[in-house]
């Protein structure tokens, strides 16, 4: 079976098939002669993402001295609306902040490894989550899972993004106006 999305189908000669399956049409797909001219090249930079199962405390600590900042999307790799929305609440940060400090980055980081443990260990299936996850209420008219409260979602940095305002707070500063 080829999956609904398929943008490319390769077929091997043991009848083995790979797909790049791509519902949202973000991704790439190029031939390259070596990975260091393809991650150098000068009309297009490229940097290899970390893997957030594989973020430690001291990447927080050196990426919030260096930066001043949570990591941006392509620092990272692997983690989506959903598991950045759920981390973000797990550790008490609204989508809108910025200049998050060592504090919150740490509370960050530690949320994200127990999502993704979390979400690993249920097979990500949304009705094995904790009831203390905000991921199954994640959709309009969505509640908070700890009140009851009308979840907020929004187009922020491109992306939609689900919050509770009253148990999420904006760190730092507003990268755009706040509608709470």
């Amino acid at each position: 079976m080829v999956p609904s999305h398929t943008r490319l189908l390769i077929s091997f000669q043991n009848d083995c098939r790979l797909a790049f399956d791509d519902p949202r049409i973000f991704g790439e797909v190029g031939l390259i002669k070596s990975p260091s001219i393809f991650l150098g090249a000068k009309d297009r930079p490229r940097r290899i993402a970390v893997k957030p199962g594989r973020l430690s405390g001291d990447y927080a600590r050196q990426t919030g001295r260096d930066q001043g900042y949570a990591p941006q999307p392509e620092s990272l790799c692997g983690l989506g609306n959903l598991y950045a929305d759920e981390s973000l609440f797990q550790a008490g940060i609204c989508p809108w902040s910025r200049g998050l400090g060592q504090k919150e980055l740490m509370a960050l980081f530690s949320s994200i490894q127990e999502v993704l443990k979390t979400a690993l260990s249920t097979g990500a299936n949304l009705a094995n989550l904790p009831d203390s996850y905000l991921l199954p209420h994640r959709h309009a008219a969505g509640t908070c899972p700890r009140d009851g409260s009308l979840l907020m979602h929004e187009k922020i940095g491109g992306r939609t993004s689900y919050y509770c305002p009253k148990h999420q707070k904006i760190v730092g500063e507003e990268v755009y106006a706040y509608p709470g």
